[in-house]
């Protein structure tokens, strides 16, 4: 089976490291994997690649070869779309995009993917709520984890109270919230582990680290605080999990299909510094930090194998599954479909988030990338869309 993924960009972020894992793995299983990146590629990927990496010039012609072709985000999803002559086409969805969208515009074309004629595989069944709202079932396959890379490094444990904030240096991350919440928990050192700008607050901020430096980082913390808004199904909870160290988040969707209170984790309400902290000080119990510690290790070791993961995509993009948006284990597909409308990027809480964002929304069709998106596919602009 040829696969051809198209990504936005090649550059360090969680769901290209996702799609890179996939291109690998099955790569590995013997079938040819190509990512087409829509931007320029990079002189140096940031990550390890084992599959083909190409630019956009030649996705036609990838595309009339492929046995599976498969969009990995909105701006991948239209050029996918015009892309008529690949055998299957598949929209692999790792998040409302049209969260992260200022204007009311934006977020029309950016739902309009959902609309689009391709097979959609979601990787959390919040996020198969949102493709049931526009009259599509989708095959729910849940990212997978490194367990050879991601394990606990006992030598680093810390001999002080070291709390690692992470997130992205986006305003829906709240790392300014998880820094808060250190502090208040009176914590002797605060970490921050991101992508892009230094937050302001912590004590040494840590960015563009690979896989392992990761999992020493969080093996060398007493916990971590991830407080983000909304995520598609993160990965940094599990990691933590992972190396052995306590985590405290949100209640956002796709966090909350696998971070259960009082199991794996303390979960608090959004936005909510002071209960965060509260959370951190809890952790001072040796016994709860001990019973969460190994509730993480049972998620990662009963729900974060890549194999299986692996061998349900490869059955997806073949065409030999069904779709499998089965009951989630903690919550309904009721309770799944309520959190997808209620991540309606029309609605009242939508449009106070994008008041907050501000001009940090990073999907303006104003910025740079976008433009180049649509010089390359020769795509209209403007309020039209």
């Amino acid at each position: 089976m040829r696969v051809v993924w198209v990504v936005p960009a090649v550059f360090l972020s969680g769901g290209i490291r996702i799609v890179t894992e996939y291109a690998n793995r099955l790569q590995r299983l013997g079938h040819e994997n190509v990512i087409v990146s829509l931007l320029p590629l990079p002189d140096q990927p940031p990550f390890h690649v084992e599959a083909r990496l190409a630019g956009a010039d030649e996705l036609e012609r990838l595309a009339a070869g492929a046995d599976a072709l498969v969009a990995t985000d909105y701006r991948a999803a239209e050029a996918v779309v015009r892309c008529r002559v690949a055998r299957r086409r598949f929209h692999f969805v790792q998040n409302r995009e049209a969260l992260f969208a200022r204007r009311a515009w934006e977020q029309r074309r950016i739902e309009r993917q959902f609309a689009y004629p391709l097979i959609p595989i979601a990787i959390s069944h919040w996020l198969a709520g949102v493709l049931r709202l526009h009259g599509k079932e989708a095959f729910v396959i849940h990212n997978g984890l490194d367990t050879t890379v991601f394990r606990e490094y006992d030598h680093l444990r810390p001999a002080h109270n070291r709390v690692l904030v992470e997130g992205q240096s986006v305003p829906w991350k709240r790392v300014d919230l998880g820094i808060e919440a250190a502090r208040l928990a009176g914590a002797d050192e605060v970490w921050a582990l991101t992508i892009g700008q230094a937050p302001a607050g912590a004590d040494k901020t840590l960015t563009g680290l690979d896989s392992r430096g990761v999992a020493e980082v969080y093996s060398s913390c007493t916990a971590m605080v991830k407080l983000s808004d909304f995520e598609g199904y993160p990965a940094p909870q599990a990691e933590a999990m992972a190396c052995g160290c306590p985590v405290v988040t949100t209640s956002a969707p796709g966090t909350i299909e696998y971070c259960v209170d009082g199991e794996n984790s303390l979960v608090v309400p959004l936005r909510d510094a002071e209960a965060a902290a509260e959370a951190l000080s809890r952790l001072a119990d040796a016994d709860l930090s001990k019973r969460l510690v190994e509730g993480g290790r049972r998620t990662v070791r009963e729900g974060f194998g890549w194999e299986d993961k692996v061998r349900s995509m490869e059955a997806t993009l073949s065409g030999s599954a069904a779709p499998s948006d089965l009951a989630c284990p903690l919550h309904s597909r009721e309770q799944s479909e309520r959190l997808a409308a209620l991540s309606r990027p029309y609605s009242l809480p939508y449009r106070e988030l994008v008041t907050s964002l501000g001009k940090h929304a990073p999907y303006g069709l104003g910025g740079l990338r976008d433009r180049a998106y649509r010089r390359v596919f020769r795509l209209p602009v403007g309020d039209g869309l």
